[in-house]
This record gives C-alpha cells, structure tokens and sequence, in this order.
C-alpha cells in the first residue's frame, strides 16, 4: 500500500478510490475499477426498482429457500 500512495497522488490509503487502482484484462487492455465494478448506492437492493444488473436475481431471491 504504501508504494501505490505516491503513484496514485493520494496521501492516506481511505482516499484509495476504483478508478485508481487498474486491472489488466487482456494482453493490450487494462481499465479501472471504476469501469470494471458495478457501484450501487446504499439501501437499493431493500425495494424494487432495483438495479438492472441486479433485477433478475433479486425476483428469484427467496427467504424460503437458499
């Protein structure tokens, strides 16, 4: 950690943000984690509509069966 401080111009490891750390994805592509992640705001998976990446695992979710 303390190497990628310097790197990312960020003085203390909480101000570590998805779009500073990147992952290589292919031999000739690398992108962020920010591009890569899919980021929700907090409490939006308690009520529909829910996000679309999550929508249809939510309609299957059951509290009866796991």
């Amino acid at each position: 950690m303390a190497e990628l401080r310097p790197c990312a111009g960020i003085a203390h490891p909480d101000d570590l943000r998805p779009h500073h750390i990147h992952r290589r994805v292919s031999p000739v592509e690398a992108r962020t984690y920010a591009d890569i992640c899919i980021y929700i705001q907090p409490g939006c998976l308690l009520q529909a509509p829910f996000p679309p990446a999550y929508q249809i695992i939510l309609e299957r979710a059951s509290a009866e069966k796991f």
